[in-house]
């Protein structure tokens, strides 16, 4: 007889005497491993949030720090209008469009910092327009996980009426 082993909380139902031949069972089976791909499919989009939410709040963090520049500029244009090299490699490596006085130039005057703001919070809108729909996605990978184990204890609770007539039977 083989051992019943948990995995992720789900009894492997395969390994029940009588289940390689049980419709219900077979379909209990089914249902569990599919409830079982829904809650990693979830898991795998929240993790998604998950980092969603730090970029968010480092994008904030850079529109506060970017926005403390721009009003600073017109005081000292070396000192504070110099974008910081963890800012810079955040917009090259996210894409983001950058105000440029000179190719390799790092300093920028007011225009060209209100043009780097509306560039993250642009960036910042489309996280959370990802968020969102990633959260749609969570919900449904839930709703179906909750739907599959809801057939596997059907399907089981069946093939357990259904033995326990035969043994009435007997």
């Amino acid at each position: 007889m083989s051992e019943v082993k948990p995995t992720d909380g789900l009894a492997n139902l395969s390994a029940l005497p009588g289940a390689s031949g049980s419709i219900q069972l077979r379909f209990a089976v089914l249902q569990m491993e599919l409830a079982k791909t829904n809650k990693e499919k979830a898991m795998t989009v929240l993790t998604t949030i998950q980092n969603e939410q730090e970029k968010t709040k480092q994008v904030a963090d850079y529109i506060k720090d970017a926005r403390d520049r721009k009003v600073k500029a017109p005081i000292n244009y070396y000192k504070h209008f110099t974008m910081p090299d963890d800012m810079h490699k955040f917009f090259s490596d996210n894409g983001l469009k950058v105000s440029y006085k000179y190719p390799d130039d790092k300093h920028y005057n007011e225009s060209q910092w209100e043009y780097n703001i509306k560039s993250l919070e642009n960036y910042m809108e489309t996280l959370g327009t990802d968020t969102q729909q990633n959260m749609v996605y969570v919900q449904d990978f839930m709703g179906q996980y909750n739907s599959y184990l809801s057939g596997a204890n059907s399907a089981i609770q069946k093939s357990a009426d259904t033995l326990a007539a035969l043994a009435r039977l007997a």
